[in-house]
């Protein structure tokens, strides 16, 4: 749990008796919890808002993070601090993002190691847009380019993404299309409502959005 009250602090608790387990105040800049993968809790840090236009000209605001820091569940040790931002995890790997000053594009892919911050691979490619390119995890090797479109994954960043992206003709909506990773193709499955592409998540052919007004919005892919 991150509170807030008198400063940050992390405490960690037994689930089923709510019994304290440890507590750490080493968790400057961090606003939130992201993801726990084997016995690491990541956490973004270096929090960064800016305005920017959409492809449509609606403006908007880009929330992104400098930074990383990683905690061992069990204990509360940090465990490394790197620059990044998490973009997606696995078994003991995950993927983090070294934005622009804007943040719509990454600098730098980074793939390193949950237990020690270690790199396996390191890519700069000028200024990546990381919300348009598909990379594989293994080798960085650019599997696809996605145009406009933002990967939707589950909550665990796992399995095939969705695509959305905002129509142009006809405008005011959102595409939904699926990826095939073998022939490295693109499917337009159909389109949407208007929703923030930031803000969704999928589950098997689920697809849950937020819409600008703050309702969610489920859709049943097929």
């Amino acid at each position: 749990m991150l509170s807030h009250g008198g400063g940050l602090r992390l405490t960690a608790h037994d689930a089923r008796t709510g019994t304290l387990r440890w507590s750490s105040t080493a968790v400057r800049e961090t606003t939130w919890l992201s993801v726990v993968e084997a016995g690491v809790l990541l956490m973004p840090t270096g929090a960064v808002t800016v305005a920017r236009q959409e492809p449509d000209g609606t403006e908007s605001t880009r929330e992104f993070n400098r930074d990383t820091l990683a905690v061992d569940t069990a204990t509360g040790r940090q465990l490394w601090r790197r620059t990044g931002e998490v973009t997606a995890a696995r078994g003991d790997r995950v993927l983090l993002a070294e934005w622009n000053a804007t943040g719509d594009r990454a600098r730098r892919l980074r793939m390193v190691r949950l237990s020690d911050g270690g790199t396996d691979w390191s890519r700069a490619r000028g200024e990546l847009d990381l919300w348009t390119s598909l990379v594989d995890g293994t080798t960085g090797r650019l599997l696809a380019d996605l145009g406009t479109a933002t990967p939707v994954w589950d909550a665990q960043g796992r399995g095939t993404p969705y695509l959305v992206a905002r129509t142009v003709e006809p405008p005011g909506r959102t595409s939904v299309s699926s990826f095939d990773p073998a022939a490295g193709e693109v499917l337009l499955r159909g389109t949407i409502v208007p929703v923030l592409d930031y803000g969704c998540q999928q589950q098997d052919r689920l697809l849950a959005c937020v819409t600008p007004d703050d309702r969610l919005v489920v859709t049943d892919v097929g």
